[in-house]
């Protein structure tokens, strides 16, 4: 056999060998600082629970001054992220639901808002929050743990939305008696860094 014909059938199977290294290397591609957040967001909590799972530890959990409150499902839409120096700046609408333990009961919480928050490395999902997950949400539920019940109302669910610096807050609770009390609404706006009630 020549020389020639040996190159040639070695450049001919060399070709198909270089085509899928090429293949192989473009799959594994890594993936950008800001998808990488957008994944871990992702994550953060089930997108649908049942009522069993809904009464057992969610898996993000926010404190909120004397409460805490537990996510069970919550979704990141509209999503930007601001990457710099192994620190992300997310801003998102979240949409969330879960419950609060504050003062030895429990209250159902629903939440859509919009969130800024940082996110830095972690080795455990890539990225983890850098302090609270969700402060607007944690600061609203904050100043209404805190607020004084008139009539002696008991607070069973809140309807929160956040807008910039406003709140609006739907809520369900009992009487004394353990009557279902009037539906109230609560106004709340941003000060500083915190929340205060407000004249709807």
């Amino acid at each position: 056999m020549s020389k020639s014909k040996s190159r040639s059938r070695s450049r001919s199977r060399s070709v198909p060998s270089l085509t899928v290294c090429a293949l192989a290397l473009l799959s594994c591609s890594v993936a950008s600082p800001a998808t990488e957040v957008k994944e871990a967001l992702a994550r953060a909590a089930p997108l649908e629970v049942d009522a069993e799972a809904l009464a057992r530890a969610a898996p993000l959990e926010v404190d909120a001054g004397g409460a805490r409150i537990a996510i069970a499902r919550a979704v990141f839409a509209d999503v930007a992220v601001s990457v710099d120096a192994g620190r992300a700046l997310v801003v998102a609408v979240v949409d969330a639901d879960g419950r609060v333990s504050t003062g030895g009961s429990e209250v159902r919480v629903g939440y859509v808002g919009r969130e800024a928050f940082e996110m830095e490395r972690c080795p455990r999902t890539r990225w983890c929050a850098a302090g609270a997950p969700l402060p607007a949400l944690a600061g609203v539920v904050e100043a209404l743990a805190a607020a004084p019940r008139p009539d002696g109302r008991r607070p069973v669910a809140w309807q929160i939305r956040v807008e910039r610096d406003r709140a609006t807050v739907g809520e369900d609770a009992l009487a004394p008696d353990g009557a279902r009390a009037p539906r109230g609404v609560l106004a709340l706006v941003r000060d500083g860094v915190r929340w205060r009630l407000t004249s709807p």
